[in-house]
């Protein structure tokens, strides 16, 4: 429960409600994205670079939609994802050494395939400078 909803729901509302949005005060948001993408990537740390490269699509997903509930449900289904394979690990009794990882291949290969398609969500939307804060343009909506 606490790494599928409680944690996504509070780093999202850290990272992307809290952290992107006041760095993009102080500087551009191209910065700000990388920024706060790159820290939150840190926090992951067994993990950081797809963590920094999943926190990217969340702040994407975040500017893209001025709703921070996307990115929470989307980091929620990612978190429900990753505990169930660890779950179904564990039921197995074992732990997998590299030689007998060889049935993630097909979740391997399918994690490549997905690679241009996170390369074309993030050159399709990556924000202009310009851009106004989600919070503020949420207001401007009320």
């Amino acid at each position: 429960m606490l790494a599928v909803v409680v944690g996504p729901l509070m780093e999202e509302l850290v990272f992307r409600g809290l952290l992107l949005q006041r760095l993009m005060v102080k500087m551009s948001v191209n910065r700000a994205l990388i920024i706060s993408s790159i820290l939150f990537g840190v926090l992951h740390f067994e993990s950081w670079l797809s963590a920094a490269i999943f926190g990217l699509m969340m702040g994407l997903l975040f500017l893209k939609t001025s709703n921070l509930w996307v990115p929470i449900i989307v980091h929620i289904f990612n978190n429900l994802v990753v505990v169930s394979l660890n779950l179904w690990q564990y039921r197995q009794g074992q732990v997998w050494t590299l030689e007998e990882a060889h049935i993630f291949l097909p979740i391997y290969l399918v994690a490549f395939m997905i690679l241009p398609v996170i390369i074309i969500f993030i050159r399709k939307y990556w924000p202009q400078d310009h851009m106004q804060l989600p919070y503020l343009l949420n207001q401007s909506h009320q």
